[in-house]
């Protein structure tokens, strides 16, 4: 049997450890309970947003951990096939690999007016055995010039090939005449990337009369390569051809002949930057 002291102790002890549990209960028990509560409510209509969303937006019906998978995959697909696009394209468009090397190789003026003067008497053959007139001005303005102020002396390699892919594409497609040729400014493409500058477009304003038929296999004939060309029984005209753009065009039918047509064109080919000797 206690002491009355010591039950009075034990007394006192239960009523303190009531009290402090009481106070616990109050003042943090409660609150975090009421806070847990609203806590799950808003969880609770949140879901049921992101459900009722779910319901109303089908293209997101089924997005479990497994269709998420076959997305991945069918976009690493996607990506796999948008670079294979882009090596065929830049094989289409690139200059051919000899000069490619003349645009690597520092600029020498005496190669250059040697390859211009040359590529200048191979047109004229050309035209010649084809029958194809040509103004005295075409070869002159066409084909660049090298200027004692010339800062980018790679564009004028790269110039210098595309006008005569052109103009040989004008030569063996059997127009009548080729009245002019004038080189417009290079437009500058630059990369949806890092907004470097990677490609250079040299634009050549083209005038030019000849049947309808030759008219037309000459814009048939300027975004196909050599193999297209053959292809399509179209005349090759260079083994190097690239594939160049029609910018803009206008036709109009001579009233004095109806079976020939007066072309007035924009064409242009590209040329990448990355060539450039840094």
């Amino acid at each position: 049997m206690y002491r009355p002291h010591i039950i009075f102790r034990i007394q006192i002890a239960v009523l303190a450890a009531t009290g402090i549990l009481t106070f616990i209960f109050i003042t943090l028990y409660q609150p975090l309970t009421r806070r847990a509560k609203e806590t799950d409510q808003s969880i609770q209509t949140v879901w049921l947003q992101l459900a009722n969303l779910n319901s109303k937006f089908k293209g997101g019906l089924g997005m479990d951990f497994q269709t998420c998978a076959g997305n991945r995959r069918l976009a690493a697909k996607s990506l796999s096939a948008m670079q294979k696009a882009a090596r065929e394209e830049c094989g289409r468009i690139s200059l051919a690999q000899e000069w490619r090397g003349r645009i690597l190789q520092p600029f020498a003026f005496m190669d250059f007016n040697y390859m211009r003067q040359q590529l200048i008497q191979e047109l004229q053959q050309a035209a010649q055995s084809g029958n194809v007139a040509l103004d005295p001005s075409v070869s002159a303005g066409a084909y660049p010039d090298y200027q004692p102020n010339q800062s980018n002396t790679a564009q004028l390699w790269a110039q210098l090939f595309i006008s005569d892919q052109i103009l040989r594409t004008a030569v063996a497609s059997g127009v009548k005449n080729i009245k002019s040729a004038t080189p417009l400014p290079v437009a500058v493409h630059p990369s949806l990337d890092d907004g470097r500058n990677v490609l250079d477009e040299h634009c050549l304003r083209l005038e030019l009369t000849g049947t309808a038929s030759a008219v037309f296999n000459f814009l048939r004939s300027l975004p196909l390569r050599l193999e297209e060309l053959k292809a399509l029984g179209l005349p090759a005209s260079s083994e190097t051809k690239p594939a160049l753009f029609l910018k803009r065009f206008v036709i109009k039918r001579d009233f004095s002949d109806p079976n020939e047509l007066s072309l007035d064109a924009v064409i242009s080919g590209l040329a990448a930057r990355d060539l450039e000797p840094q």
